[in-house]
């Protein structure tokens, strides 16, 4: 056994002479790890990579075997000396096999370094999440669900924009309202303006309107002259008028006449005038002669003047014949209550006569009730309308407003200091001339003496 052994361990030694013993483990140098992989990249660039074996561990059984022999290797050219590190050989360092070569002319490809580097370079997070798998796309589930939320955002937005547009449509419904109530107190306060010039600054009425008034008042004073010799008339044919007189001399009470139709029949006349005109042209400046009455038919001052023209134009030519084939009322219906108020004034009150009237007194009547209406027509047929003026008993006489009945406006003969006894009929200002208003003047017994001269 002995024998066998050492026999065949004999060729064994024969053949293969021992190697150079080479060191199995070399140690690591930390510090110059970089510059031996910086020395491999630069000749693995002109060498081509072999890769060499490494050498295991023996197996148990050839460990107990060839425990006291050292490892040999042959001296081929093609041999290359390794060191291996293993944690079994040294079992504080690190759990990992780490092979170094020793001869700085080994081939090395640079793809492994280039790969190692890579994997220092990444992070932990980025390999992780490398590696981890990618995330499942959304569920439909959630998809849906955004698609509610967004939906109800819009929702919301076109609610609030609807809000808002209410909202303006109801400001300008308030502006629109504002702004009709703005444009009617505007026409107002034109209005109040344009009458307020008219009555400071009085413009003169158009000639269109001055002639035919001038002419209207000379044929009013003419008829109502007319009247009253008509009523003094009668008054003779009745045989002296008892209660007639009675009436007139009460009425002339104030003015401190006496009257009498055998003395001073002439002056009578000019006292009855007097009376009559008081009667026609009371409340002249009302509407219609209606002591506070209201205005009928336009409000307009333009369109009332043009209104009152045309009543004028209507009733200027109409005669006694027609009204007693139609009446008054066919005519105008204002102008039939005009005559009918003053008739029943001016016998009752003015003159008391209880009787029927004649034709011929009512033919006067009617002359002289026409033209004092369309004198009130012309007066108002311009704005502002004419002004009536009157005088009292006792004023002293201005000759620029009142002209004298008995000697044509003269005072001269009579002398400046004259006072006015009764005024005869009224005068009126049109625009800015005046109609003189006719005035007796003087005592009682100088009125007599002018008046029989």
């Amino acid at each position: 056994m002995a024998s066998s052994s050492s026999s065949s361990s004999s060729p064994l030694s024969r053949t293969s002479p021992r190697p150079s013993r080479s060191p199995l483990f070399t140690p690591i140098q930390e510090h110059q790890r970089e510059g031996e992989e910086e020395s491999n990249i630069e000749s693995a660039a002109t060498t081509t990579h072999r890769h060499n074996p490494t050498p295991l561990h023996p197996t148990p059984e050839s460990t107990a075997s060839t425990a006291p022999k050292k490892r040999h290797s042959s001296n081929g050219p093609d041999d290359t000396d390794l060191s291996v590190s293993c944690n079994l050989c040294r079992p504080s360092s690190c759990d990992k096999i780490t092979i170094v070569p020793v001869d700085s002319a080994a081939k090395f490809s640079p793809a492994i370094f280039k790969s190692i580097f890579s994997s220092i370079r990444k992070s932990p997070r980025s390999s992780t999440s490398s590696a981890s798998p990618a995330p499942a796309p959304a569920p439909a589930a959630n998809r849906e669900e955004e698609w509610k939320l967004a939906v109800a955002e819009l929702s919301h937005k076109l609610l609030m924009a609807s809000r808002r547009r209410d909202e303006a449509v109801l400001e300008v419904s308030r502006l629109k309202t504002s702004m009709s109530d703005l444009e009617k107190k505007l026409s107002n306060l034109e209005t109040y303006c344009h009458s307020l010039r008219s009555s400071l600054n009085p413009s003169p009425p158009p000639p269109t309107v001055v002639e035919p008034f001038l002419r209207a008042v000379s044929e009013a004073r003419a008829a109502v002259k007319h009247l009253s010799r008509s009523v003094a008339a009668q008054l003779r044919q009745s045989g002296g008028g008892g209660k007639v007189l009675d009436r007139i001399a009460g009425n002339l009470q104030p003015y401190e006449v006496k009257v009498s139709l055998t003395k001073n029949p002439k002056s009578l006349l000019y006292y009855l005038e007097a009376l009559l005109n008081r009667a026609f042209y009371e409340d002249m400046e009302a509407p219609g002669f209606e002591r506070g009455g209201c205005e009928a038919g336009e409000l307009d001052p333009v369109r009332k003047s043009e209104a009152n023209r045309r009543a004028y134009e209507a009733l200027k030519g109409l005669t006694w014949d027609e009204v007693l084939n139609k009446g008054t009322r066919h005519y105008s219906e204002g102008f039939s209550r005009f005559c009918d108020r003053k008739m029943s004034e001016i016998a009752s009150s003015t003159l008391g006569w209880n009787k029927s009237w004649p034709e011929g007194l009512l033919q006067a009547f009617f002359g002289g009730a026409k033209w004092v209406w369309l004198v009130h027509l012309l007066s108002r047929s311009v704005h502002p309308a004419v002004g009536v003026l009157r005088v009292e008993k006792g004023r002293r006489f201005e000759g620029d407003f009142m002209e004298d009945v008995v000697v044509g406006g003269d005072r001269g003969r009579r002398g400046a200091a004259s006072e006015v006894r009764i005024m005869v009929a009224p005068g009126f200002y049109l625009g800015g001339g005046v109609v003189k208003c006719r005035v007796l003047c003087g005592s009682q017994s100088s009125v007599v003496r002018e008046i029989g001269a």
